[in-house]
C-alpha cells in the first residue's frame, strides 16, 4: 500500500468493499446497504462476493471494527479517514493498473476493467510506483475515472449526466460507466469514450431512451439508465483539464 494508505494488510474481500464504496460516493449515490450489494454484483466473476443483505452486513461489520467504516443508524456506510486513505490508495491502484494494461499491454477497452481486478491487489507500492511513472502519471483512468491524488479538472463544474444533456448541442465525454463488460464493448463499438464528442438527437424520456449522434456521425440510441451514468461537458471546454 501507498504511504497515505494505512500499514494493515486488508483483505481483497475488504478492498474490493473499499472500492465500490468509494466510486459510489464518486458518482454521488447514497452508500446504504441496496447500492453497495448491487455494485459488488457488477465485480468480475472470481471477485464477487455474497452479495445478500446479511453477508454485506457482516463484512461491514467487521470492517467497523477495523476502523474502516461508520454505519450510520440507516444504514449510511461512512469510510473513515483510515478507510477513505485505504479506499484511494485501492483506487488508485485499480486506475493505473487499467491504463497499464491498455496503454502498454494493449489490452481491448472492453476487458480493461476485469484485468485490473486481477492486478490490483497484488500491486506493491513499489510496482504502483514505477508503473506511474512509466505511464507519464496518468490523472485518469481510460474511462474518464480521477485517479487519487490528482486535482480536479476544471470542467469538472460544468459536467453533466448526458440525459439532461440539450438536444443539438456538443459534448465532450467525460467518462462512461466501465462494470458492465458487454456494454462497455457496445460504447467502444460506437465511440461514446472519454475525449470523443457527442450530441443528443432526441431525449425520450418517456420511452426509456435517448439517441445520440457520435463523433463520426451515427446515430446511437442508448437507454435513460446507461445515460445516466455518462458524464460530459460543453464541447467549448474540451481543452480544459
Amino acid at each position: 500500500m501507498t504511504n497515505d494508505a494505512q500499514s494493515q494488510e486488508l483483505s481483497s474481500v475488504a478492498e474490493n468493499y473499499l472500492l465500490c464504496l468509494y466510486t459510489l460516493d464518486e458518482e454521488g449515490l447514497d452508500s446504504n446497504f441496496k447500492n453497495l450489494s448491487s455494485r459488488l454484483r457488477d465485480l468480475p466473476e472470481g471477485e464477487r462476493l455474497g452479495t445478500s443483505t446479511s453477508s454485506v452486513a457482516g463484512m461491514l461489520r467487521r470492517m467497523a471494527k477495523e476502523g474502516l467504516v461508520d454505519i450510520t443508524s440507516n444504514k449510511e456506510v461512512i469510510l473513515t479517514n483510515t478507510g477513505s486513505a485505504n479506499a484511494k490508495d485501492i483506487v488508485r491502484r485499480h486506475r493505473i493498473a487499467e491504463r497499464m494494461v491498455v496503454d502498454l499491454i494493449g489490452v481491448p477497452l472492453h476487458r480493461a476493467h476485469i484485468e485490473a481486478h486481477r492486478l490490483e491487489h497484488a500491486m506493491s507500492s513499489e510496482f504502483l510506483a514505477a508503473a506511474t511513472q512509466k505511464l507519464g502519471n496518468p490523472s485518469t483512468c481510460p474511462f474518464g475515472g480521477l485517479i487519487p491524488g490528482h486535482e480536479l479538472p476544471r470542467n469538472y463544474k460544468s459536467r453533466i449526466s448526458l440525459n439532461t444533456g440539450g438536444e443539438n448541442v456538443p459534448y465532450v465525454v467525460c467518462r462512461v460507466p466501465e462494470e458492465d463488460t458487454v456494454l462497455l464493448k457496445y460504447l467502444v463499438d460506437n465511440e461514446i469514450l472519454p475525449d470523443n464528442t457527442v450530441s443528443v438527437v432526441e431525449n425520450a424520456a418517456y420511452r426509456g431512451i435517448i439517441v445520440i449522434q457520435n463523433s463520426v456521425g451515427a446515430s446511437v440510441p442508448l437507454g435513460i439508465d446507461v445515460a445516466t451514468r455518462i458524464i460530459v461537458a460543453p464541447y467549448t471546454l474540451e481543452g480544459e483539464t
